[in-house]
């Protein structure tokens, strides 16, 4: 996989061209790798608790086979925002061009996902409280 997804999949960012990302070498985009790994999960872990171990076992490997560090900081920028709904399943199927399909998803779950495929940097999951006539 593209070495900038391993990156973004690390760090849970979108991978589209707008992403988060930057200040990657111009290199780093088509830089292609294999990555076969093992470990040890306990049994009885969720899938989200699964994720994020192996979502830090790869920021360990991008840290010390490429010396990677990271840098936050936030920025004013336009987002798309969606209001939420109770927190189950987290399952998805399909993407762009395919439809998407889902069961059992929260709005957070949602944003996470299409922001891979838009032309905003973010989208949020976010509720508009009403105001007030």
């Amino acid at each position: 996989m593209p070495l900038s997804f391993l990156i973004a999949y690390a760090h849970k960012l979108p991978t589209n061209p707008n992403a988060r990302l930057t200040g990657m070498p111009d290199w780093a985009p088509q830089a292609i790798y294999d990555v076969e790994a093992t470990s040890a999960m306990p049994a009885g872990l969720s899938i989200q608790a699964r994720d994020e171990r192996v979502r830090l076992m790869v920021q360990a490997l991008l840290a010390d086979r490429f010396r990677m560090a990271i840098h936050r900081e936030s920025k004013e920028m336009a987002v798309f925002a969606s209001a939420p709904v109770p927190d189950v399943c987290h399952a998805f199927n399909g993407g762009q061009g395919r439809g998407l399909h889902a069961r059992a998803v929260n709005m957070s779950d949602l944003a996470s996902w299409v922001e891979n495929w838009t032309d905003r940097v973010y989208v949020i999951d976010h509720v508009e409280k009403p105001t007030e006539d």
